[in-house]
């Protein structure tokens, strides 16, 4: 996806509202946004426990400095990431925020590629990394320029799953100088002018508290 304006890359909540219960699917949310490219995001508020830092508007809306590694855009549309003790305290993480002018985050993980460099763990908190699983991760290929993808199709006979390191090595072919992974599993969803482009796993949308999407650039008056 490759946009014009960085304000064209957003992020959207449930009901606008940070930590509300309410939940939506994708298509759903397509909807609502109007989103020229939607994309499931972290599922932030599905019950686990907190990961990394949690950006909305702007602002660190909570935040545990010593586990997992964050995705963070800033207002000129680059992805930067954070890691586990990366902060003494949150308000050297907030300073990183504000400098770094950033809207909003996505807490799941791992990072994979960091500026060129392929940092794909060997473990992780979560996400079955050793193991074929349904993955979603989104990648940068240059400014302004980005790659979603899934890995998690179903078909009557087999199952097409990978490990992250395959997931990884994907998204290094497809030249991505950085990437991240989002939730996978029943989450992982993309949809390209409101239509859903990937099988999920299970075969349903999954109802989830977010996505990251990009809307059509507005005309300069």
């Amino acid at each position: 996806m490759l946009i014009s304006d960085p304000s064209q890359l957003r992020r959207k909540l449930a009901d606008d509202t940070f930590g509300t219960l309410q939940y939506y699917t994708p298509s759903e949310f397509a909807a609502q946004t109007n989103a020229v490219l939607a994309c499931s995001g972290d599922f932030y508020n599905s019950g686990r426990a907190d990961y990394g830092l949690y950006v909305y508007n702007g602002e660190l809306m909570r935040s545990n400095l010593s586990y997992g590694q964050t995705c963070l855009f800033t207002d000129e549309g680059d992805m930067l990431f954070t890691y586990e003790d990366q902060f003494a305290d949150v308000s050297e993480a907030e300073r990183f925020i504000r400098d770094n002018h950033v809207p909003f985050s996505l807490s799941f993980g791992p990072v994979l590629i960091d500026q060129g460099q392929d940092v794909t763990p060997y473990d992780y908190l979560f996400g079955e990394v050793r193991e074929g699983y349904a993955r979603c991760c989104v990648g940068q290929l240059g400014k302004l320029h980005y790659l979603m993808m899934t890995i998690n199709c179903e078909y009557p006979d087999h199952d097409v799953y990978v490990t992250l390191r395959q997931a990884a090595d994907s998204m290094i072919a497809h030249g991505c100088v950085n990437a991240y992974t989002l939730d996978g599993g029943q989450t992982g969803s993309i949809l390209i002018g409101g239509r859903l482009i990937n099988p999920v796993q299970f075969g349903t949308e999954r109802e989830m508290s977010d996505i990251f999407y990009f809307a059509t650039a507005l005309p300069n008056d």
